[in-house]
């Protein structure tokens, strides 16, 4: 299930600066993470019903609460099954899938679009090959690196820092308002490593090219963007005269 917290912010993103720079493909991702957003939203909210299912029967002692529970699971099972549900996760399935190809084209887009097609080019491919590592890493480090480091070192921690570890642990696992921080958290900080690896990659390849075209043609200027001119009217002869912004 995608993380709504995640999937919302570049949903935003995407569909507010492809409108602005009329990019369809960055739009497509907007839209796309649009419908993961509502995929994340309605599973929660079957998971919510199957969650209260399951209390509702570990507290049936009598006639009344089995029949509460038997409802609570038909209303969970119903929820699962509607066609909202499986519309939401289908498409999230196939935007999922578009997902990779949609960011490449953007990227090849911005480049075509670009007067300085080799450096746009170096540094689109370096922000999206770098976001993109990061996000595996960060991937790799949640489900695999963290447990075997606790496995491995975990009897070696001082007993009372443990025990911080293993009730907040416990809070963000079990607890109500502990399960939406972790969602927020978890959230926030895929965001924060995915932007941040395309920033990070993005300047390097734009360095890269600067500092090659510094050794090899140190009289080559970047080409900059054209200038813009636009009339303004003098308030003491009402002639228009061209200024250079």
């Amino acid at each position: 299930m995608p993380n709504g917290i995640s999937c919302a912010y570049f949903a935003t993103r995407n569909l507010i600066y492809g409108t602005k720079e009329n990019n369809l493909f960055k739009e497509g991702i907007g839209l796309a993470q649009t419908i993961r957003t509502a995929d994340a939203a309605t599973s929660s909210a079957v998971n919510k019903a199957i969650e209260e299912a399951a209390k509702e029967a570990a507290k049936a002692t009598n006639a009344t609460a089995i029949k509460s529970a038997a409802d609570a699971a038909a209303k969970a099972a119903a929820l699962k099954s509607s066609s909202v549900v499986k519309f939401f996760s289908k498409g999230a399935e196939i935007c999922c899938a578009m997902l990779y190809p949609l960011i490449i084209a953007s990227g090849v887009y911005n480049t075509v679009k670009s007067e300085d097609k080799v450096k746009t080019g170096i540094s689109q491919a370096g922000g999206i090959g770098t976001m993109f590592a990061f996000e595996q890493t960060l991937a790799y480090i949640q489900k695999k690196a963290v447990p075997a480091l606790i496995k491995k070192y975990g009897s070696k921690i001082p007993k009372n820092i443990s025990n911080i570890v293993s009730k907040s642990f416990n809070f963000l696992n079990t607890n109500q308002y502990g399960k939406i921080a972790k969602y927020i958290l978890q959230g926030v900080l895929f965001a924060t490593v995915s932007m941040g690896g395309y920033n990070t990659g993005s300047k390097i390849g734009e360095k890269i090219v600067d500092k090659y075209r510094q050794l090899h043609n140190p009289n080559e200027t970047t080409p900059q963007p054209s200038v813009n001119t636009v009339p303004i009217v003098q308030k003491d002869n009402n002639i228009f005269e061209d200024i250079q912004l």
